[in-house]
C-alpha cells in the first residue's frame, strides 16, 4: 500500500531511514541497563519482539510503525528497524518496551515508505505466551526478569490466519469434516483448490464447557489469508464459508452440508478494540471479530446437521433438532 494513499499526519511524510549496526535481538532483553530509551515506563511492562516472514529483494529493509510513541505514532521516519535472518525472517534489532497491553501496528519497507496492505494489525500482548531468550514459550514462574513480560509477535507479510473450529457431537471413527468458502484460500466454493479437510483436535477444548459440562475435541483447520488493499483504512470486510460432514475416510464419499445458510465471518476495525479479549482470544460463535496478534480464533460451536425428526408411535411427540428456518418447519 503506497504511502501516498494516506495523510502525512497518519503515516509520516516519507519512509527514509538508514541502516544501523545489528546487535543480538535478545541481548537487550537481558542486558539493557537503560530500557527507558526504548519506551519503558512505570506500571505493568512488556518487552515485545517482532518477527515476520517476508522474501525481500536487494535494497529492501523492513521496519514497524504503530499508534504508540515507541513505534513513532505512525511516522515512517521513526519506525522500529528489523533485520534479516536466515529463512527470510525479519526480527527486531531492538525490542519494544511499552506499558500498553494492546496497540496497533504495521510493517513497512522503510527504504521506500511502502506500507503493507490491509487493516492495521492489532497486538494484545496479554494474550501472548511469555518466551525465553531463544523465543520459546516457558514457565512464567521462572521469568528472566520480573520487571516485564517478554513476548514475541510472529507474522507473515500482508497475511493473517484464521483458526476454524467446529464440533460434531455424533460421529464414528474415520468421519471427516470439510471446510470451504468464498475466498480462494478456502476453495472458492470448490471452484479453486476444493474443500479443506479439517483434523480432529487431540486435546479437549473448553469453549463448549457450558453446553456439555466438559471439554470437547472439535475439528480444526488453520488457514492463512492474504490481506486486501483497502480504499478506506480499517474498513471491515467479510467472507462466507460452511462445513460439510462426511462419513468414512474416502474424500469422494457422500456427505451433507450444514442446513443453515452459509456462515459469515466479519472482521471489524481494530481501533474499536479495548482489551476485551486480553485473557482469552477465543471469539466463539460471534458474527464479527478482531484479528488479534495476526490470528482470528473462530470457534463455531456445533455442526448443524440436516433437519430430521422421528414421531413416536401413538403419541403427539416428535424428537429431532430445533427447526431453524421455513423449510425445517
Amino acid at each position: 500500500m503506497n504511502r501516498d494513499k494516506f495523510s502525512p499526519q497518519r503515516y509520516g511524510q516519507d519512509g527514509s531511514g538508514t541502516s544501523e549496526p545489528y546487535g543480538n535481538i535478545y541481548s537487550n532483553i537481558i542486558n539493557s541497563s537503560s530500557p527507558r530509551r526504548y519506551g519503558y515506563t512505570s506500571g505493568k511492562q512488556y518487552c515485545v519482539n517482532f518477527r515476520i516472514y517476508y522474501k525481500t529483494i536487494v535494497g529492501e529493509d523492513l521496519g514497524v510503525i504503530g499508534d504508540c510513541d515507541e513505534l513513532g505514532n505512525w511516522d515512517t521516519k521513526k519506525c522500529l528497524k528489523l533485520k534479516w535472518t536466515e529463512g527470510h525472517y525479519w526480527v527486531s534489532v531492538q525490542p519494544l518496551y511499552t506499558n500498553r497491553p494492546y496497540f496497533k501496528y504495521k510493517y513497512i519497507q522503510y527504504s521506500d515508505g511502502h506500507i503493507e496492505d490491509g487493516m492495521d494489525r492489532l497486538a494484545d500482548v496479554e494474550v501472548l505466551p511469555e518466551v525465553n531468550s531463544a523465543g520459546r514459550v516457558y514457565d512464567v514462574n521462572i521469568r528472566q526478569n520480573n520487571l516485564y513480560k517478554v513476548v514475541q509477535l510472529n507474522d507473515v507479510w500482508e497475511s493473517f490466519k484464521v483458526n476454524f473450529s467446529v464440533f460434531a457431537p455424533i460421529e464414528s471413527h474415520g468421519d471427516q469434516m470439510l471446510l470451504t468458502g468464498s475466498r480462494d484460500e478456502l476453495g472458492n466454493w470448490n471452484k479453486a483448490s476444493g474443500p479443506i479437510q479439517m483434523t480432529r483436535s487431540i486435546i479437549n477444548q473448553d469453549w463448549l464447557n457450558e453446553k456439555y459440562g466438559e471439554g470437547v475435541m472439535p475439528f480444526e483447520a488453520t488457514i492463512t489469508l492474504k490481506q486486501q488493499r483497502q480504499s478506506v483504512i480499517n474498513h471491515h470486510f467479510s467472507f462466507d464459508y460452511n462445513y460439510t460432514f462426511r462419513r468414512g475416510t474416502h474424500m469422494s464419499g457422500g456427505g451433507f452440508t450444514e442446513r443453515s445458510l452459509p456462515r459469515t465471518i466479519s472482521f471489524i476495525d481494530p481501533s474499536s478494540y479495548n482489551g476485551q479479549y486480553s485473557h482469552n482470544n477465543q471469539q466463539w460463535n460471534t458474527p464479527s471479530m478482531f484479528i488479534i496478534n495476526g490470528v482470528a480464533e473462530r470457534c463455531d460451536g456445533n455442526f448443524l446437521q440436516p433437519f430430521n425428526y422421528v414421531e413416536l408411535p401413538e403419541t403427539d411427540v416428535s424428537i429431532g433438532p430445533f427447526p431453524m428456518n421455513g423449510p425445517d418447519c
